[in-house]
């Protein structure tokens, strides 16, 4: 039979606990009345087989980061769905987080750049880049597999990246267009200052991400 004073220090435990209790479930109802679906004030535009998606995961480590998971492909693809669909593909954030949204197609999407600058002029946008020959044989490759397990015909690289009968690289062709860096970038700088663009070496950041971003 326990005695008066172990009686008091078990119920002054119960008591402990569930002011703890209490306490969390304070925090959690405090956190969820800030918390909305913030629309993001910063994106990753590409590129295509860059290292986007390491990229992300690496930012999603910070607590005051909130990133979306689902490439939206809201500025080239479904901007006709309007901003309520767009919003609704946001994670819930807090005042003090910044959300991120990571669509590679942005970045050689000749109508991105402008309905971004619609949107938001004040958009931060990083860029991660690698070697664009390395980067357009990993494009090629995904494309290949791509065809292989859907039982289509398989393209032949030198045919597909070069003119018929010529060592004239074939710049019309998709993997080797998304390469085109300068191209592509000269329309983003045409809405967005490169004070607005963090450039992010793939290459270096594939061995040290913390110091390259």
């Amino acid at each position: 039979m326990r005695s008066a004073h172990q009686c008091r220090a078990l119920r002054g435990r119960k008591i402990a606990h569930l002011e703890c209790l209490y306490s969390s479930q304070q925090c959690v109802a405090f956190r969820t009345a800030f918390e909305t679906r913030r629309l993001p004030s910063v994106l990753i535009i590409g590129v295509r087989k860059g290292g986007t998606r390491a990229l992300l995961d690496a930012m999603a480590l910070h607590p005051k980061i909130r990133v979306v998971r689902k490439e939206a492909h809201f500025f080239d693809l479904n901007y006709s769905k309007g901003i309520d669909w767009y919003r609704s593909l946001m994670p819930l954030s807090t005042s003090d987080q910044v959300v991120v949204e990571k669509t590679p197609g942005y970045f050689t999407s000749v109508v991105a750049p402008k309905r971004v600058r619609e949107f938001n002029p004040a958009m931060k946008i990083i860029l991660i880049v690698r070697d664009p020959t390395q980067r357009t044989i990993s494009d090629f490759t995904q494309v290949y597999y791509n065809k292989l397990e859907l039982n289509k015909t398989l393209p032949v690289f030198e045919k597909e990246a070069f003119l018929p009968g010529s060592d004239k690289i074939n710049v019309d062709y998709k993997p080797v267009r998304n390469s085109l860096y300068d191209l592509h970038m000269a329309n983003w700088l045409r809405y967005f200052s490169m004070e607005q663009v963090l450039l992010v070496n793939g290459d270096v950041f594939r061995g040290n991400p913390i110091n390259e971003v």
